[in-house]
């Protein structure tokens, strides 16, 4: 299982502000408490590296929770938080479907709101993701 780095959650950021609007500060004033992306990121690391080794979903949901409610970033916490977890799981292996909007919408603004525990996460997670066929990313092995 691979983590995401802090420089890859902040150019994550920065391309979701870009593709879909939003304050952008350059640099590391984007982040508002750099402590916190690293602690994230940290966190995730260790975790893979116990045995047993938790679950790909238990890990994105922790992607997904706390990069919305920790509010790492200015803006586009969500988004950020949304495709992050899709990069994390496309690298392991399966494919986040995020539609129908609405529900992606709704799903994000729970989390935010503290509705959702992490298990909550997880599980629509898994319920809105498919396994890559014969384990192939973009028709490599």
């Amino acid at each position: 299982m691979k983590y995401l780095t802090v420089e890859q959650l902040k150019t994550v950021n920065q391309r979701m502000i870009r593709a879909t609007g939003g304050l952008y500060l350059a640099g590391e004033q984007n982040v508002v408490y750099p402590p916190s992306l690293e602690s994230l990121v940290n966190f995730v690391q260790t975790r893979i590296s116990l045995r047993p080794q938790p679950t790909v979903w238990e890990m994105a949901a922790f992607y997904m929770d706390r990069l919305i409610r920790d509010q790492v970033f200015h803006d586009g916490n969500k988004r950020t938080a949304l495709e992050a977890t899709r990069l994390f799981l496309e690298g392991a292996g399966y494919r986040l479907v995020l539609s129908p909007a609405h529900e992606v919408v709704e799903f994000a603004t729970n989390v935010s709101r503290g509705l959702l525990s992490r298990d909550q996460i997880a599980d629509w997670l898994r319920a809105h993701s498919r396994r890559r066929k014969n384990g192939r990313r973009n028709g490599k092995r």
